[in-house]
């Protein structure tokens, strides 16, 4: 970046002052500083050619037309009765997946298959692009699997989008019109967490929160009162706004800080307090979707990828919902981690995963489920 160049020049440019006058005057005090201001120097330059030999934007996505449209709340969704083919590759020439086809329906979910509105209950299914299949075709979906392995028991509906967070599922739940076409009063409702959703919902890892998710929809904490407040845009929390600001100016100004915070990402609150903040939202969920359905609301924790979050805080979670009676599903891992992934370079779940996470969803459900209606 420009702006980092110029503070490599800067520091150049002080460094060659200080060693001119230490050799002149020789000054133990200059010696410090011009070592100082030598090693920041290397630093910088050091990470400034890193950063240009390792790709700061690594991967590319081609699609066939645009299939998203802006939301006022949401920040986007998907166009209606749109289909699409999406590409996406790493600048090396690696492909992650090649000419995926995403069927979006008439309110503009993500389609699962079948689609059979003669089934007795209905699952709808909310998250972010691991809910909505990035990479995966229509059937494979984690809501498409779940539907075929329950012989057409259950209705799934998509609600996931790519970069969505808990805070989407709230106000989606909000929103009456989004569930116009559920025509089964009976079913259930399925959250699928990931650790990234603490970032997009609350902004407290601020280095996620940064790489595109600044427009999402975000809850608080206020200071003074210490109730939740949202949703919001960041800049309508003046901590976290103030925050974002220092971020931005240190890593416009610094390669090393960059790529420091890119392996020790700064937090605005602490994982602990972002947990707590979540539950809540998945708490007041819950409730919306209780009060519109007669069903059960349940929380998948994402497999494989739960290890991204501290286990105390994933365990307080846990309690959290228990405690609110909300049941947590945690399915196990494939052996292969990689088997899991849609590419070695890419977490994003491959179509086994999908396979393996809803079998295992939908034998821990229908025993208790099938029981109780």
């Amino acid at each position: 970046m420009p702006s980092s160049m110029i503070t490599s020049g800067i520091l150049l440019g002080i460094a060659l002052l200080c060693l001119s006058v230490l050799i002149f005057f020789r000054n133990p005090w200059f010696l410090a500083i011009t070592s100082l201001v030598v090693i920041s120097f290397v630093l910088e330059a050091g990470s400034l050619l890193l950063e240009q030999i390792i790709d700061p934007n690594p991967y590319n996505y081609q699609v066939s037309e645009n299939y998203r449209v802006s939301d006022p709340l949401l920040r986007n969704w998907f166009k209606p009765n749109a289909k699409v083919t999406e590409s996406k590759y790493f600048d090396d020439g690696v492909v992650v997946y090649d000419e995926v086809t995403y069927n979006i329906d008439p309110m503009g979910r993500r389609q699962s298959k079948p689609f059979d509105s003669t089934a007795n209950h209905h699952a709808l299914f909310f998250g972010g692009s691991f809910t909505f299949g990035m990479g995966v075709q229509d059937d494979q979906t984690i809501a498409s699997v779940f539907a075929i392995k329950s012989q057409r028991e259950y209705q799934a509906f998509n609600y996931g989008g790519g970069g969505f967070g808990t805070s989407a599922m709230l106000i989606q739940l909000q929103r009456d019109d989004w569930f116009s076409d559920v025509r089964q009063s009976k079913g259930i409702a399925i959250y699928c967490f990931v650790p990234r959703h603490l970032a997009r919902s609350t902004g407290h890892d601020l280095y996620t929160f940064n790489r595109g998710f600044k427009n999402n929809p975000i809850f608080y904490r206020d200071s003074n009162t210490g109730e939740i407040k949202g949703p919001v845009k960041y800049q309508e929390c003046p901590r976290l706004h103030a925050a974002v600001i220092r971020y931005e100016w240190l890593t416009s100004y610094s390669a090393f800080l960059r790529a420091f915070f890119k392996r020790v990402h700064p937090n605005f609150i602490s994982e602990k307090t972002a947990t707590m903040i979540i539950s809540d939202i998945i708490i007041q969920s819950a409730k919306l979707y209780k009060n519109r359905f007669q069903g059960e609301f349940f929380v998948l924790i994402w497999p494989r990828v739960d290890a991204e979050m501290n286990k105390s805080n994933l365990i307080l979670l846990k309690e959290l919902l228990n405690s609110a009676g909300i049941k947590v599903v945690s399915p196990s891992s494939l052996k292969a981690k990689e088997e899991g992934m849609i590419h070695p370079r890419d977490a994003h779940p491959s179509a086994s995963e999908y396979n393996h996470v809803a079998v295992e969803l939908y034998d821990s459900l229908s025993t208790e489920w099938s029981s109780n209606n």
